[in-house]
């Protein structure tokens, strides 16, 4: 079995590559980055990092489930394979970041552990 490696700085390839296409995408970029400015007026960090995870996730998972009515099979099981490996916490909380004082915090609210929002 495959043992799961850090990429370029994040806690996999699939992580990595869902924050670069977010960030590469102005529409996405800016969307998102708005999302965490209205998150970030939570008080508790871990809820707003929770919050955005979540809809992050859900709006992939949606995204997904649009673009392949006309697909299906393995292709479809791939690409769902890989966005359930994805660390939602992780790309939220690097969104978060700039939005609170202690951009060290974040280590704790999106470590491995806490990555998954709905497979636990």
């Amino acid at each position: 079995m495959n043992e799961k490696r850090e990429y370029n700085g994040w806690t996999n390839w699939e992580t990595w590559l869902v924050n670069l296409w977010l960030n590469n995408d102005e529409i996405a970029y800016n969307y998102w980055d708005g999302r965490a400015i209205e998150c970030s007026n939570f008080d508790s960090r871990l809820s707003a990092t929770t919050l955005l995870a979540v809809e992050l996730e859900q709006s992939h998972t949606d995204e997904l489930a649009s673009s392949v009515e006309k697909t299906f099979g393995w292709i479809t099981d791939l690409v769902s394979g890989c966005l359930q490996d994805v660390n939602w916490r992780e790309i939220a909380g690097h969104l978060l970041e700039e939005y609170y004082e202690d951009p060290q915090g974040t280590e704790a609210l999106t470590s491995d552990k806490s990555s998954q929002t709905s497979r636990d």
